[in-house]
């Protein structure tokens, strides 16, 4: 399953939460690949934002 296919699976799961979020269900691998992108990834982890 990739990341889209998990982060869909997560947002169903979660659709009655009332708040906002942005879900990305990446691997530690994927993560550490994202990171060293142009991405979100790579300004979450510059910006040191808190992700649960």
């Amino acid at each position: 399953m990739d990341w889209e296919e998990r982060s869909a699976k997560v947002s169903h799961q979660k659709r009655n939460i009332p708040a906002a979020m942005g879900i990305i269900c990446y691997t530690p691998e994927e993560f550490e690949k994202k990171k060293k992108q142009i991405s979100i990834v790579q300004r979450v982890v510059k910006e040191e934002i808190e992700i649960l």
